[in-house]
């Protein structure tokens, strides 16, 4: 009877387990990850909220006015998939000049190796970001995490590989595989220069994603119905809120802390 009962609760627990959400944080590795905000920082998201996160801005990077997408780059969806890539001007040279390409620079995903080496280049199309693909290597984020961070494989550095800029029509799924992370000053949180080499070239593998925080979202506060004067605008607050959570959720920040960690940046404390 006993051995009965152990068999139960062995595969209730069985079954609890996969109904868990995927963590990474479980695996036996660490994941060291850098944030680029396209832009300088935004007052809508404060980086207290996403404490496995290492935040650098591009102030100096800026939407081309001439271009016809630029009005729209405000509001751009963290997975605004039929959106067209928005060119840029100003520096890092690398982001400016990649933005004349078909990458869209406001979803970009590298992950490096302990050298700062490309393991693998993507961009943000999945809601669940482990199914992001690159088609050019058949590889998806997840088995590149693994590789990379779970086995310490260092990426092959191709000696004969070199990154032109100025052919941006040639820069392919593969283009920056197997050669050092481009170079990029950036800023921190308190305005200062960062070389970004300085953080992949320190012996620790990095995955580093570069995001966008639209005018239109804020992603710090949810309306709470608190302030309302009669039933019917507690209930729009409501519906408000609902909303502004569902498109909070959806965005890269949240589901790099949610789904790599196992984290709710709205649970944690301000």
């Amino acid at each position: 009877m006993r051995s009965k009962y152990f068999v139960i609760v062995f595969f209730a627990l069985f079954a609890i387990s996969l109904l868990a959400p995927a963590s990474y944080a479980k695996d036996k590795f660490e994941l060291r990850i850098i944030a680029v905000q396209i832009g300088a920082k935004s007052p809508n998201f404060s980086e207290e909220r996403y404490p496995h996160i290492k935040f650098l801005y591009t102030p100096e990077l800026t939407v081309r006015p001439e271009d016809p997408n630029a009005e729209k780059v405000v509001n751009a969806a963290s997975l605004g998939l039929a959106e067209k890539p928005v060119r840029f001007n100003g520096q890092p040279e690398f982001l400016a000049k990649l933005s004349d390409s078909d990458w869209d620079i406001r979803k970009l995903i590298f992950v490096t190796d302990g050298i700062g080496t490309v393991a693998w280049a993507g961009t943000d199309k999945f809601e669940k970001l482990s199914d992001c693909y690159n088609a050019s290597i058949k590889q998806n984020l997840e088995e590149a995490i693994k590789v990379t961070f779970k086995k310490g494989k260092p990426a092959e550095i191709n000696q004969k590989k070199s990154l032109d800029l100025t052919k941006v029509e040639d820069l392919k799924g593969d283009f920056a595989l197997n050669i050092k992370m481009p170079a990029m000053t950036l800023s921190d949180i308190k305005g200062e220069k960062v070389e970004l080499s300085s953080l992949v070239e320190n012996g620790t593998p990095a995955l580093i994603f570069f995001f966008t925080v639209p005018e239109t979202l804020n992603l710090d506060k949810t309306p709470d119905g608190s302030g309302a004067a009669s039933p019917k605008d507690f209930m729009k607050a409501m519906q408000e809120a609902a909303k502004l959570g569902a498109e909070q959720k959806k965005h890269l920040l949240y589901r790099i802390e949610n789904q790599f960690f196992n984290h709710d940046p709205y649970k944690a404390k301000k």
